[in-house]
């Protein structure tokens, strides 16, 4: 289950999120244990900041703090605290507080987790990650309970692993309400068995308050539920089942039982221990496979989970980076299919249209898009780019403007921008854009080319030769950035660095026709 925590670089932080995690509950229980000292209570907070700036799901980490204060810290007046394994005796360091107390003494953790909370909210409403709107607030609710559910499956029986589980209308409501029941009873279970089994409290509401932040009720993706959200919660889950085990196994057997009959229990349970380790380092290992590459991954997904249409989007993009366009065009239709509401995957079928030069089909999605989501700048620029090319430059040029009025730091409404002016010939304007596009990304190779071309045209031979070598420190091996550098050396007057250009471009691509024909006719001249 914790695969694609390690195998997805992405998610990588999850893994240094959970170190930091770990090492702020260290840092608290130091503090616990000794007498007061500020230099201990700032160092948590400290690990807890580094924690929260590698992912923000620990902000529920206040609140782990307080269960803990609960058991086995024991600083509340309800239980007694555990110093080493079931024994309860008296703990050394500060005393118990009562729960005013313990709520101030957590408010500057509070305050660090409302931050990044807001500070993340914030980025993902921009980003349209979070868009409420798309998923009715009750089918959230009931994906909650389900997963909530589902992930204890899940580890109980780590099978049908898929990178993303797509969330579907009309889920089951038997299945909901059992899910409701179940966790309500456990609950319940839970707070009845309090006095005698304070683990219990910790673990569960441990692992019920850790997912809040990832259950799916801010979510506006359509994601059901994910294997890496419960990487941390789950530990309140085997909280439960490491105390309770042995506390049960100690009443019931091993008080009673004679030292050969320990020794053979001791046995029973390493064997059964290591053969579950390794069953799951089999499937690990199987599971990892699929990470092989993107197209191993999501065909994957699409054989464990049904109408997954982000994995069929996600495969196309796979298979249009291998060249395989036609079978990518397949797949964002089908994924268009599932869901046609999705604007992302008509600009992408829209840019794959382009390439087999299906031009008006290419319109229609970019239009289509724009219906959906009228503020797409992706969109906008895409629909330019192909009126340009089909010789609308006005009207590609109002798609460019409208991109950049949405999002003023795009560099490719730039860059399109620019080149839709150069095709009018207009080359001190496209200059203008060029230049903007390459304010935003200094290391836009595309752009620098093209801003050397443009200074070419108005006879600004040095400046266009400065962005055609930077371009090609970019992208040395882009042949048509050497050839132009070569065309501008040329009228320039430097003939032998023409020669040199040239002779690069045909070095990258032999069967450069224009290269060789400038450079023969070089030859040629004494």
């Amino acid at each position: 289950l914790r695969v694609e925590s390690v195998a997805w670089v992405a998610e990588r932080k999850d893994v240094l999120s959970g170190l930091l995690f770990m090492l702020t509950l260290g840092a608290y229980v130091r503090y616990v244990r000794g007498p007061f000292s500020m230099t201990r209570y700032l160092a948590v907070l400290f690990v807890f900041a580094l924690a929260l700036m590698t992912k923000p799901m620990v902000a529920t980490l206040p609140f782990v703090l307080l269960l803990l204060d609960y058991w086995p810290l024991g600083r509340t007046r309800w239980v007694k605290p555990v110093v080493a394994g079931q024994s309860i005796t008296a703990t050394p360091g500060q005393p118990r507080s009562d729960r005013g107390r313990l709520l101030k003494e957590k408010i500057p953790f509070f305050m660090l987790a409302a931050a990044s909370s807001i500070v993340t909210s914030w980025g993902q409403r921009n980003a349209g990650v979070m868009d409420l709107a798309r998923v009715p607030l009750g089918m959230r609710i009931a994906n909650a309970l389900l997963a909530y559910v589902g992930y204890i499956g899940k580890t109980l029986w780590p099978t049908r692993l898929a990178v993303f589980y797509p969330l579907h209308a009309g889920l089951p409501a038997a299945a909901v309400l059992g899910a409701g029941i179940g966790l309500v009873a456990i609950t319940a279970g839970v707070i009845w068995a309090a006095r005698r089994m304070p683990w219990l409290v910790t673990g569960w509401f441990w692992y019920l308050g850790m997912l809040v932040p990832v259950i799916g009720l801010l979510q506006g993706l359509g994601e059901s539920m994910a294997d890496r959200f419960p990487y941390l919660p789950l530990i309140g889950v085997f909280i439960m089942l490491g105390w309770s085990v042995p506390d049960r196994a100690m009443e019931r057997f091993i008080a009673r039982a004679t030292h050969h009959e320990r020794r053979i229990m001791k046995m029973m349970v390493c064997l059964v221990a290591v053969a579950v380790l390794a069953v799951c380092a089999v499937l690990s290992r199987i599971q990892l496979g699929y990470w092989k590459n993107s197209e191993t991954l999501f065909r994957h997904a699409l054989d464990v989970t049904r109408d997954n249409w982000m994995a069929h989007c996600n495969l196309a993009k796979a298979l249009e980076q291998a060249g395989r366009i036609e079978d990518a065009i397949s797949q964002y239709e089908q994924a268009l299919q599932i869901r046609p509401e999705f604007p992302e995957a008509h600009i992408s079928v829209g840019v794959a249209l382009c390439q087999v030069g299906r031009v008006q089909e290419a319109v229609e999605h970019f239009e289509q898009a724009l219906r959906l989501k009228p503020d797409n700048a992706a969109a906008h620029n895409n629909l330019g780019l192909v009126l340009c090319r089909t010789g609308e430059v006005q009207k590609g040029i109002e798609q460019y403007e409208q991109a950049l009025r949405i999002d003023p730091n795009y560099a490719d409404a730039e860059y399109n921008f620019g080149s839709a002016l150069l095709q009018e010939g207009k080359f001190e304007d496209a200059i203008g854009h060029y230049e903007r596009a390459l304010r935003i990304e200094p290391d836009y190779a595309e752009a620098h080319a093209a801003l050397g071309f443009a200074f070419g045209q108005v006879g600004k031979f040095e400046d266009a030769i400065r962005h055609y070598e930077r371009a090609v420190q970019i992208k040395p091996d882009y042949a048509v950035i050497y050839y132009n550098l070569g065309a501008t050396f040329e009228q320039a007057g430097r003939i032998e660095d023409a020669i040199r250009q040239y002779r690069q471009a045909l070095r990258i691509k032999p069967d450069f026709a224009e290269a060789q024909n400038r450079l023969a006719k070089l030859r040629a001249v004494p």
